[in-house]
């Protein structure tokens, strides 16, 4: 899939590493739409631990977690702490 213009935004924007960029991908605004949503979910492969960055990689993380009961599920938050279920 290639990612939708829509959700591709342009200005002057600081990424969560702290780096500064001219483009920036709004993957958790192109979530909030149910075919993105559900063609996301469908793409990310079974495993017994998921793992995500706080915002975007932690709701995917926490879609496949939901979807596959009985693994676990992890995210780093923006301070860098880990918290796991």
């Amino acid at each position: 899939m290639k990612f939708p213009e829509k959700y591709i935004l342009h200005g002057d924007f600081v990424l969560h590493g702290g780096q500064r960029s001219d483009v920036k991908y709004d993957v958790e605004e192109l979530m909030t739409n149910p075919i993105y949503f559900n063609h996301i979910l469908r793409a990310i492969p079974f495993r017994d631990h998921y793992i995500g960055i706080a915002t975007g990689g932690a709701l995917m993380a926490v879609m496949a977690h939901a979807r596959n009961p009985g693994t676990q599920f992890s995210y780093i938050k923006k301070e860098g702490l880990l918290a796991t279920n």
